[in-house]
Order: structure tokens, then C-alpha cells, then sequence
């Protein structure tokens, strides 16, 4: 994200502006001096680990929610966000169908021109659809209740009535 924002600076573009949130897990104190060397400070703020109040407040003005994590696209953030009509764009080794999603745009996680892209001023996004959004976690939630069941049945812990 810092790499997209420091090319669109290159390229005379203005990009908006970056809250990161979440605990610190060991790399903000890199980040930071990332930031500072391009002379970015103006485009990035840190605030840390953000209440659900205060959550569901920055996600009701944020223009966009930005996921560069691969870890999956079941993580909360952008499905939080695009349930309260945020839209979001994540990243992930392949799109799990979830670029049929209104409102989520899936890109590459390694892909600086393709995160300047989002973060540039003139960039326009969709709007989520709730009610798709909504369906889409029901089925997550009814995949993930199956496989549960499957694994708890192999193991003789419950039994089909259960």
C-alpha cells in the first residue's frame, strides 16, 4: 500500500488518504520509517485497534476498505465492510468467485500499479449490494457448518440427527 501510494506521488497523482488499523504485529515501526523515507507522512495515519463503535463509524465515511491480506477471503474486515455499505477490495491467491461480489474488487496482492489504481483520487467503486453481501456469509456460514459436521460425523462425534 505504501509502494502504490508513493507511485502515485511519482506520477503527480493524489492519492487518498490511508487509515491503518489493528494491533501492531511487529512491522509498523517499519512501515513508519517506509513512510517517512518516500516523505509520505501526510498520506498515512495509524490508530491502532479501533472499538466496533468506532469501527462501524469509520467504515460508514471510509470511500474504501483495503484487505491486502492472502490469508482468505473469509477474514472479517471486508466482509464487515461491505455489509455496512463499504466497499472493499481484497487480495487472494485466486478469487473464490468472490469477484461476482457488488461492491469487491479483487486484485493481486503483489500488484503495486494495481493498488495505486484504488487509491488514486479518480479511482470510482461500486457500491456493495447488502443483500447479496448478506447471502454470501450465510453460504460461508452453512459451507463452514457442513465441513464441521463432516469432520465431527469421520470422527464419530456426533451422528447425522446431530
Amino acid at each position: 500500500i505504501v509502494e502504490a501510494v508513493r507511485k502515485l506521488r511519482l506520477e503527480g497523482k493524489k492519492p487518498r488518504k490511508v487509515l491503518f488499523t489493528g494491533v501492531d504485529c511487529g512491522n509498523q515501526d517499519f512501515i513508519i520509517q517506509l513512510i517517512k523515507s518516500y516523505q509520505l507522512e501526510n498520506d498515512f495515519e495509524f490508530q491502532g485497534f479501533i472499538p466496533r463503535s468506532k469501527l462501524e463509524e469509520i467504515f460508514s465515511y471510509a470511500y474504501i476498505t483495503l484487505f491486502p491480506s492472502v490469508l482468505g477471503p473469509t477474514n472479517l474486515p471486508p466482509l464487515e465492510a461491505l455489509a455496512l455499505g463499504c466497499p472493499a477490495v481484497i487480495a487472494t491467491p485466486s478469487s473464490y468467485n468472490l469477484d461476482k461480489l457488488k461492491g469487491l474488487l479483487v486484485i493481486s496482492e503483489d500488484s503495486v500499479c494495481e493498488w495505486a489504481k484504488v487509491l488514486d483520487i479518480d479511482f470510482e467503486v461500486t457500491s456493495p449490494d447488502h443483500n447479496q453481501i448478506l447471502e454470501y456469509i450465510e453460504s460461508i456460514e452453512k459451507n463452514n457448518s457442513e465441513k464441521l459436521f463432516e469432520i465431527l460425523r469421520k470422527n464419530k462425534l456426533c451422528t447425522q440427527n446431530n
